[in-house]
């Protein structure tokens, strides 16, 4: 991946995780939302939902895989409680 290449998953992190993760981790009920993080986080507080936190844990998961995998080797086991959490994920898809 060259320097210029975005990489699909961090970008979905950053652009759709990350407000719902900022809005529960600092909650902010002010209605200036441009000094708060450029967007009412109340309100996506109230937005959360069922499929909302299970694309967080998905995306969550896949890019741990991935730094696990940088780290210590593509063929490296992920621990187990990766292991558990991705397995649990494809269960509940059948």
């Amino acid at each position: 991946m060259g320097p210029g290449d975005q990489d699909k998953d961090v970008m979905a992190y950053l652009d759709v995780i990350k407000p719902f993760r900022d809005s529960l981790v600092n909650p902010s009920p002010f209605s200036a939302p441009a000094r708060f993080g450029g967007y009412d986080k109340l309100r996506l507080i109230y937005r959360i939902d069922a499929d909302t936190a299970e694309m967080a844990v998905a995306l969550t998961a896949r890019l741990l895989s991935r730094i696990h995998h940088h780290l210590h080797g593509i063929d490296s086991d992920l621990p187990p409680w990766m292991e558990s959490l991705t397995s649990s994920k494809q269960n509940n898809k059948t």
